[in-house]
């Protein structure tokens, strides 16, 4: 796969606006956070992944009912009074 360019014009306050569908490509979104550094006189950008965004969105691999978290919520708290 080809990587997307884009030209973009730096605004008032040097902000850059990053067009939707390069933010859609590494799966970020507005509210996100990226880590910018400098490599080489080029602006890498790269999002943080947000971890609960990520509990949210991943995929499951155990379930676990609300029972069976008060049983042992009621166990902890005999313990630990």
């Amino acid at each position: 796969m080809l990587p997307s360019t884009v030209i973009v014009k730096i605004g008032k306050k040097r902000a850059v606006y990053i067009p939707k569908k390069i933010l859609k490509e590494i799966g970020a979104d507005e509210g996100d956070f990226l880590r910018i550094r400098v490599e080489r006189g080029k602006i890498i950008m790269e999002p943080i992944q947000n971890p609960f965004k990520l509990a949210i969105n991943s995929k499951k691999w155990i379930a676990t009912t609300i029972d069976e978290i008060e049983m042992i919520s009621e166990e902890e708290q005999e313990l630990y009074g």
